[in-house]
């Protein structure tokens, strides 16, 4: 790439925020310096939702929104790289529910761009979305061979906004929906997914690939199989998953997709960490997290950290372990990712508690205890309080052990989850079997048996009739 184009990119990513941040005001808060430089685009609130098909062949894009939407038009910023940006907005429901489309131009840029590259533009924009808000989630996505971003972020004052960002030269496109519940409405997936490339538009490929056009047909093979390996890795029945996403790393490697080339190795790498592969899990992670880093995938490169330290942890190895989590933990931190940093820093206490270091585990715990809570995520808050019973149970403190284990039951229970109501149905087990209430333990054992036996975790079934038994033969 000539040295014209890194300088156009570079200034692009040093003034993006500023570009960006205008089309994103009705998101955001707090934000006084930008509230100042731009108007915001006028709001349309519309009480009863009428979805209909949006489409603009000046932007090459078409998307389902529920109602005519708002166009407002921006034009380029003195001294800026970007070109003019059109936004197009609805409100429901009485402004608590928000949909929003913008593209941005940017002419100065060839239409041909290495991964790096188009990563450039990508975490430029994710940062301009959070800005001072805080990032909740955000993983890699793809549209027509495009790379994208999918981001979740919290503001100050409690909203919560989900959005996917695409780099389609020329045309930087972000797509928000924002609400002021603790969830998103279904529609809020309908509305990004349905969002399409007009036929010119989706010619283009915005990677500088010799594979470029790529068989869309084999990529949607791909996402396919990944997802039911992942299906099946969800359920425990790990060498079922095994084939599903070596197959799909086939595919991408085949089209030369690096950023799915990362997820499916990530996938990969828990799968055969499950199945106690533990050389070839660790060559997998150390695939994946080359390309997190020569795709400047932060997000990425953060939880094959963590995976790394899990892998170390289970093979027993807890100070390299510890390393890799803290390298992760840095990262998630660096980049405002609050859940990923709540799950490494459980994962912590996690050794901390293998290392039978009791008070600095259950300080881990309590810590991401507070974020899960704070995020409002109930799978989370149901782990804690599992961990932390564990640590009771550990220091003989009985009673405070089966008292957390039925919070976490009572949320898993909520919220549908079997796997893990088996897991905390057997951590009673255990419970009751230290409090020498042996016919407890086994009907706890054995509701736990039930349950994997149902999701299909053999392992872990095979596990607890191995404890069934035994209890039984404690005299």
């Amino acid at each position: 790439m000539h040295r014209t184009t890194w300088q156009n990119i570079n200034a692009i990513g040093a003034t993006l925020i500023i570009s960006i941040m205008p089309s994103l005001m009705p998101f955001t808060s707090g934000i006084e310096v930008l509230a100042v430089q731009a108007k915001s685009p006028q709001k349309l609130a519309i009480e009863a939702e009428r979805w209909q098909q949006f489409a603009s062949d000046r932007g090459g894009f078409s998307v389902l929104m529920p109602g005519k939407p708002t166009e407002t038009i921006e034009p380029p910023k003195p001294q800026s790289r970007a070109g003019e940006t059109r936004y197009f907005f609805v409100e429901t429901e009485g402004g608590k529910v928000s949909y929003y489309v913008s593209y941005i131009e940017f002419p100065c840029l060839p239409s041909q761009l290495s991964v790096s590259e188009v990563n450039t533009l990508l975490n430029a924009a994710r940062d301009g979305a959070v800005n001072n808000s805080t990032l909740l989630k955000e993983s890699s996505i793809i549209l027509n061979d495009n790379l994208g971003r999918e981001i979740e972020i919290k503001t100050a004052d409690g909203f919560r906004t989900k959005a996917r960002i695409y780099w389609v030269h020329p045309r930087l496109y972000v797509l928000m929906t924002r609400t002021s519940g603790q969830t998103f409405p279904p529609a809020s997936d309908r509305f990004l997914t349905s969002f399409k490339l007009l036929k010119t538009q989706a010619q283009k490929s915005n990677i500088n690939s010799p594979q470029a056009p790529r068989n869309i047909a084999q990529k949607d093979e791909a996402t396919e199989l990944y997802k039911e390996g992942s299906e099946l890795y969800d359920r425990g029945r790990f060498q079922e998953a095994l084939v599903k996403l070596q197959k799909a790393l086939e595919i991408v490697r085949k089209n030369g997709d690096r950023e799915g080339e990362m997820v499916v190795l990530s996938r990969l790498g828990r799968t055969l960490d499950n199945l106690k592969q533990y050389d070839r899990a660790l060559e997998v992670y150390q695939q994946a997290l080359a390309i997190a880093r020569q795709t400047s995938n932060r997000q990425g490169e953060g939880i094959i950290l963590d995976y790394t330290g899990r892998l170390y942890q289970n093979t027993g190895d807890l100070a390299k372990a510890l390393n890799f989590q803290q390298q992760a933990l840095e990262i998630f931190r660096q980049i405002n990712n609050s859940e990923s940093s709540a799950i490494v820093l459980g994962n912590i206490g996690k050794i901390y508690h293998y290392q039978k270091q009791y008070d600095r585990a259950l300080e881990a715990y309590q810590q991401t205890l507070v974020i899960f809570r704070q995020l409002n995520n109930r799978q989370g808050e149901g782990v804690m309080l599992d961990y932390i019973g564990t640590i009771y149970n550990s220091q003989g403190q009985y009673q405070k052990a089966m008292d957390f284990h039925e919070q976490a039951l009572t949320i898993f229970k909520q919220i549908g989850n079997r796997r893990s109501q088996a897991i905390v149905m057997s951590n009673i087990g255990e419970v009751f079997a230290n409090l020498d209430r042996r016919e407890k333990a086994v009907e706890s054992l054995e509701q736990a048996l039930a349950l994997f036996q149902e999701v299909g975790d053999r392992e872990n079934a095979s596990i607890t009739i191995n404890i069934i038994q035994r209890v039984r033969q404690k005299r």
